[in-house]
């Protein structure tokens, strides 16, 4: 039996300190060193260029802190395929000059998917509705015109796209695990108010909420049709709007606005890990 004298126990202690320190202090992951392909497809949420440091892959910047590298060094992945890229909607996985969907091949043991938002130009909703509000007026006259909302059209437009996303990556990929994980809360998740950097009109504030929650459930409802995981993210970041002390997005007068915190991508990471685990 080996004795445990009181300058090892100092000794772990220490050791469990710095590791505590080095989580605390958010290093960037690093994939890890075993066997798979990860593959990442997405936008700003996935790509999250705003987190310094950062890499340049097609043109488009990456956080060497984002979800896909948090993910690979999760799951212990070294092989990482990143196509995400800032401002990309459905067609820039399908198409244009750098279809992120040619970065898919047979070898990928695991396809992350994050889009959608970018269709229904959220953040510009956002921006144009806090815009609105500074001069006391509101945004909802905008979108909703004798009847028709135009918001929740463009969410049904746009789920016959993901739709094709995810059939064109389960083709490509038949044996990867393919994840589709949604947006978190951009809006506190019960009342009409919000805070400094967050003004909007409190008629608004229940109706753009509303509108989110349209886009995920629709992610939601395209992921199960097509036998993909879904990874509910609006949920679990209950409590971490960009009002919150813990925020995982930050504010619209942030540049760019309503993106990723350090800690949100960190925390979406994790989500997405623990499903694929």
């Amino acid at each position: 039996m080996k004795l445990v004298t009181g300058r090892s126990i100092r000794m772990a202690a220490a050791l469990m300190a710095l590791a505590t320190l080095g989580a605390a202090c958010g290093s960037a992951p690093t994939p890890g060193n075993g066997p798979g392909k990860l593959v990442a497809l997405g936008d700003s949420f996935t790509a999250n260029s705003t987190l310094l440091p950062t890499t340049t892959t097609n043109g488009c910047n990456q956080s060497k802190q984002n979800q896909p590298r948090l993910v690979a060094s999760r799951l212990g992945i070294a092989d990482v395929t990143d196509a995400s890229c800032d401002g990309a909607q459905t067609g820039d996985i399908m198409g244009g000059s750098t279809p992120q969907i040619n970065k898919v091949t047979s070898s990928a043991s695991v396809v992350m998917v994050s889009i959608g938002g970018n269709d229904l130009g959220f953040s510009d909703i956002a921006v144009q509705c806090s815009k609105r509000a500074i001069t006391f007026k509101t945004c909802q006259g905008d979108y909703v015109k004798g009847g028709t909302d135009s918001l929740t059209a463009k969410v049904a437009a746009t789920r016959p796209k993901v739709d094709q996303v995810l059939a064109a990556v389960k083709s490509r990929a038949p044996q990867a695990r393919v994840v589709l994980y949604g947006y978190p809360t951009l809006l506190p998740m019960t009342g009409s108010s919000t805070c400094l950097g967050m003004t909007f009109a409190s008629s608004d504030v229940p109706y753009l909420r509303a509108k989110q929650a349209e886009l995920n459930v629709m992610l939601k409802a395209s992921a199960q049709a097509k036998g993909v995981t879904y990874v509910d993210v609006y949920g679990p970041s209950a409590g971490h709007d960009p009002c919150s002390s813990t925020p995982w997005v930050n504010k619209v007068i942030d540049i760019p606005p309503l993106h990723p915190t350090h800690r949100g991508q960190t925390a979406v990471g994790n989500l997405i890990a623990d499903a694929l685990s």
